[in-house]
């Protein structure tokens, strides 16, 4: 499976291994990541792993005190603990970075 665009390397090497090669277009999304140290704290030793997709948050109970809070429009949220680390990732839509000034300009892949 590789994701390297329409120059991609990997489409090359899987034509020369032999293997069929799909081409599928996604949709865009911008992750924004984040890694903290675990410093093993009481309260860290308590937090689970989290997953949460707007699809599933039809009352607006986890994407809607982030929207009040930051403005953004959040399609997931994802955070995973781990021995040494906290392990982060929330995709805000484009639209949203648009709206805050996070994002300049908008532009498609080749612009």
């Amino acid at each position: 499976f590789g994701c390297d665009g329409s120059s991609s390397v990997s489409r090359g090497v899987a034509k020369l291994a032999g293997f069929d090669v799909k081409r599928s277009k996604g949709g865009m999304a911008i992750g924004l990541t984040c890694n903290f140290v675990n410093l093993k704290t009481k309260q860290e030793r308590q937090m689970r792993d989290q997953k949460f997709a707007v699809q599933f948050d039809r009352k607006g109970e986890i994407f809607g005190p982030i929207r009040k809070r930051t403005k953004l429009d959040m399609e997931n949220v994802v955070s995973f603990t781990c021995e040494y680390n906290h392990y982060f990732v929330a995709t805000p839509t484009k639209s949203s970075l648009l709206a805050a000034g996070i994002l300049k300009e908008s532009k498609t892949i080749g612009e």
